[in-house]
């Protein structure tokens, strides 16, 4: 005589979703973006890793900033591939990082991310500025944490190249540097 045993459906689900609040992926929920800050040196490509669960149309790039940046210029937030590849690109959003709070940046042309299965990074550069502008980072500030397990080429936040006035066509992922914090990202 066997014994039949149902498995009770769990909802494993127990944090929000990028659904949850109209975007299609993010780097991690918004609710663990902490007090902290990223301040971006000006030049410099800053990258923050969203694992792509599903493909969709990307036509904005969120962050939430803590600080407003003032006298910015070239500032640029993009995608970029896992292979390195910069797949999509804002417009100058100078003016948009001068004021704190939640922000949605359109990209120039809207882009198919179905890269499943893998990630892409999101990237920001500010070109020039006189104070920077300080996207929020999770609370977790500690490189070895924040990139455990993780390569160059695989990591959550890092940074790379210095001087520029725009997001590159391609990077090299394996000449990324490790980051301590991951800045708060969303694409829509």
């Amino acid at each position: 005589m066997g014994v039949e045993i149902q498995a009770a459906q769990v909802d494993v689900n127990v944090w929000a979703t990028p659904k949850d609040h109209g975007f299609k992926a993010w780097a991690y929920d918004l609710s663990l973006g902490g007090s902290s800050s990223l301040t971006p040196t000006a030049g410099v490509l800053y990258l923050s890793k969203i694992v792509v669960r599903s493909a969709f149309l990307a036509s904005n790039i969120h962050l939430n900033l803590a600080f407003a940046g003032t006298g910015l210029s070239n500032t640029f937030v993009g995608i970029i591939t896992a292979s390195g590849d910069q797949v999509a690109v804002s417009a100058d959003a100078s003016t948009t990082l001068e004021t704190p709070g939640f922000k949605t940046i359109p990209v120039t042309t809207p882009v198919t991310i179905d890269q499943v299965g893998s990630f892409v990074w999101v990237a920001l550069v500010v070109g020039g500025l006189s104070s920077a502008p300080q996207p929020r980072v999770s609370p977790v500030s500690n490189i070895a944490v924040t990139n455990v397990n993780l390569t160059a080429a695989t990591a959550r936040a890092a940074s790379q190249l210095t001087g520029l006035t725009t997001i590159p066509s391609s990077i090299t992922p394996a000449s990324n540097n490790f980051s301590a914090g991951q800045f708060w990202c969303a694409l829509s």
